[in-house]
């Protein structure tokens, strides 16, 4: 907006006098002549602290009152409806103004940080672009520029133990700065390396079907065990706080020898009940190695209630494989 571009506030003049009680004849110096208007009441009247709120924060400096028109109301015809309501309001102090350029609206913003998934929030963001940067003892260890004014998701791989800041910027067209958030966000990952949301690294996490074992690790030192004898096995969590529209990543060690019919690493959302998996047959995996299962969680999910892996063994076949690092 002009405003912005050149550091100049907004002056809105010639703005009617009177309220919708007058008369609505033209201006015959009488109380209460002069034609009808809303402005004042919009302004000044009951639940107006919005509008003016809303006219501060974009550049607004000043409201100047006046008729531009001969048979408008005045403020000695009004009934004292400016001095009785703008009045108390300039006496009690005004409104305070924003410090953006030209009045804009003042940019801030946060972060949440999910393993190792950051997601920027922008609130007020005027600018073309926001960059978020992971900063860890050494420094600077990952960015991402998004296009976006008002978001940005970025999530980077680290096996490298310690806290972890988040620092954000939003930027204009030009790419210069117009905000900057050196500490948005703070996180750490856990001795071991594996930041993921469920790593197994100190405990179950509350995953059935399975037992914490150093044996085998995706990432960290440390995995969940499950043993499987012939009949299928369902390792899984309830209530995950996992929103819909993830992606949940797993990671499945299956030991050479291994039989499996199938695994199917699903969600089942609590109140309806629906249950979405991705299904997969025992002979696509890779055996003697760690693979890689994902299920997207419906954007339009209700909370889930569970969270988990089918492991479906061929009948006859006993052994042991490990699950890691389950992300979103």
């Amino acid at each position: 907006m002009w405003n912005v571009k050149a550091n100049k506030r907004w002056v809105v003049w010639q703005i009617p006098e009177g309220s919708m009680t007058q008369s609505n004849v033209c201006f015959n110096g009488a109380q209460g002549s002069g034609y009808k208007d809303n402005r004042s009441q919009w302004l000044f009247g009951p639940g107006s602290a919005p509008h003016r709120e809303k006219l501060g924060t974009n550049g607004v400096a000043a409201l100047l009152f006046g008729r531009g028109e001969s048979c408008q109301a005045t403020h000695e015809t009004d009934g004292n409806y400016l001095k009785n309501n703008a009045g108390p309001f300039l006496l009690a102090g005004g409104l305070a103004l924003p410090r953006g350029p030209g009045g804009a609206p003042v940019i801030t913003s946060s972060a949440t940080v999910v393993g190792t998934t950051v997601t920027a929030t922008v609130v007020n963001g005027t600018g073309t672009g926001v960059v978020v940067e992971v900063h860890g003892a050494s420094g600077l260890v990952g960015s991402q520029t998004c296009t976006s004014a008002t978001t940005c998701v970025y999530t980077f791989t680290t096996t490298t133990a310690g806290t972890y800041t988040v620092k954000l910027s939003v930027l204009d067209a030009a790419g210069a700065v117009l905000h900057r958030n050196e500490s948005a966000a703070t996180f750490v990952v856990p001795a071991g390396g594996d930041p993921a949301r469920y790593n197994f690294e100190a405990s179950a996490q509350g995953w059935s079907a399975g037992s914490v074992s150093a044996t085998r690790a995706y990432a960290g030192t440390r995995s969940l065990a499950v043993s499987l004898m012939g009949a299928r096995v369902t390792p899984a969590v309830t209530n995950p706080p996992i929103s819909g529209g993830k992606r949940v990543t797993f990671r499945l060690w299956v030991p050479s020898n291994a039989n499996l019919t199938s695994v199917q690493p699903f969600v089942l959302e609590s109140n309806t009940w629906r249950y979405t998996g991705v299904w997969t047959a025992g002979s696509a995996l890779t055996k003697g190695a760690w693979n890689t299962l994902s299920v997207n969680v419906p954007a339009n999910a209700a909370p889930l209630y569970q969270l988990g892996l089918e492991l479906t063994p061929a009948a006859g076949w006993s052994g042991t494989v490990y699950v890691d690092s389950v992300t979103d």
